[in-house]
């Protein structure tokens, strides 16, 4: 139940982002994939096995999910970088908070940590430990990103 629930929330905060809900929905599907392995140190392997377990390992929704977290994330970067270039706690605040929910929802738990230390230090006006943080995210998000694409391509 609360997996269910930060999966519903973490829909519908990438929408929020832009993310659009598909038009039709997508034929059944018949789910014979194991689990993919090898999940690096910053993803809680328990977690994203949960999320496979409650949508189906080959589910179109939960590639859909990853394929828009991937998008959200990447887009979330340049916006992080362009708050810092600007200045805008507002902005690092808000887009952190939304990258937060989503990480965490996958299993990227070190991400989702990084990702609330921009959030909380945007709060506090603190641009420098915000830039500090951004560079781990970036460095982060490069490992998170790999390990989803090999994923999505397994599927």
């Amino acid at each position: 139940p609360e997996l269910a629930a930060a999966l519903k929330r973490a829909v519908l905060a990438l929408g929020v982002a832009g993310a659009t809900r598909p038009s039709v929905r997508p034929p059944p599907f018949e789910d014979t994939a194991a689990p993919f392995s090898g999940v690096p140190g910053g993803i809680d392997g328990d977690t994203f096995a949960q999320l496979e377990a409650l949508m189906g390992a080959r589910s179109p929704q939960l590639v859909w999910l990853v394929e828009r977290f991937l998008s959200a994330a990447q887009s979330g970067m340049a916006e992080i970088d362009g708050a810092l270039a600007a200045a805008n706690a507002e902005v690092l605040h808000a887009t952190a908070h939304v990258l937060t929910a989503s990480a965490g929802m996958l299993g990227a738990r070190r991400l989702s940590g990084l990702y609330r230390d921009v959030m909380e230090a945007a709060l506090r006006g603190d641009l420098a430990t915000c830039s500090q943080r951004a560079e781990l995210v970036r460095a982060e998000l490069a490992v998170v990103a790999a390990w989803l694409k090999g994923w999505v391509a397994a599927r």
